[in-house]
């Protein structure tokens, strides 16, 4: 297990809100799952299979929860910092009063950027759907939710997309025509941002997750640090592969299951 990951389990802990903490490294992937996808799993494909694995987990994780559950998912690289407890219990106040069961953050980049036009022209959104094209991304670095048809069914789209549309999520230059502005596809969080914009879902700003200076960050759970905890002389050519934290949590409470 990644010293990222061991990391992140410790903030969990230390928070003291979680029924349970899940650990999830490539080791736990399904047997059904490295059926479909194991061809991508590997050191030459981005995110050990255009991160695939992560709608995979979340989906796991959410056929053994009952409706109403809540579940946190985070990545490895994020931080949580304890200082931040009391906006944590305003997410979960938000969650909960949310008409859609679900919360999310921007990365503060225009979607037309960082979507290739066959994800567009799959999901039906044309240049002229601003409200889609021309607002800010939507991270897949922490996604919060509670257990309903609606989410179960965004998760498991977001999922069926690399099983059946693979080329939607990889780096396959688009047959449809991108938008002016377009820099590059960003793989299972483009399909993300599109399912969630199309549903509705709530989007609180990215600068709740990431700043320049961590310090004005003090007051807020999630620190979207991007550390693995690598030394930097080992970062160069290093394959981040599957890490990733879930917190899924009952309806009444938190606990932590080992």
């Amino acid at each position: 297990m990644s010293a990222a990951l061991e990391r992140l389990g410790r903030q969990a802990e230390a928070l003291e809100f979680f029924d349970e903490i899940t650990l999830f490294t490539e080791h736990d992937l399904s047997a059904e799952f490295t059926s479909r996808m194991g061809k991508y799993l590997t050191p030459s494909c981005r995110g050990f299979g255009y991160w695939s694995w992560k709608p995979w987990s979340i989906h796991h994780v959410l056929q053994d929860m009952q409706e109403g559950d809540r579940l946190l998912y985070l990545d490895a690289g994020c931080h949580i910092n304890i200082n931040g407890a009391e906006r944590f219990r305003e997410y979960v106040d938000m969650l909960d009063r949310d008409s859609r069961g679900m919360l999310v953050f921007t990365n503060g980049q225009p979607e037309y950027k960082w979507t290739k036009g066959d994800i567009l022209r799959h999901f039906g959104v044309s240049g002229e759907d601003a409200h889609v094209t021309h607002t800010q991304q939507i991270a897949g670095g922490h996604v919060f939710l509670k257990k309903n048809p609606v989410t179960e069914n965004l998760i498991r789209d977001w999922l069926y997309v690399f099983y059946d549309h693979l080329h939607l999520a990889d780096n396959s230059p688009s047959s449809s025509p991108n938008l002016p502005g377009f820099v590059e596809n960003r793989y299972d969080q483009s399909i993300f941002s599109i399912l969630c914009k199309l549903q509705g879902i709530t989007a609180l700003d990215g600068t709740e997750t990431y700043a320049e200076d961590w310090e004005e960050l003090s007051s807020f759970p999630f620190q979207d640090r991007r550390d693995m905890g690598i030394p930097r002389t080992a970062k160069k050519g290093w394959l981040q592969k599957c890490r990733q934290l879930l917190f899924p949590s009952k309806k009444g409470g938190f606990e932590i299951r080992r």
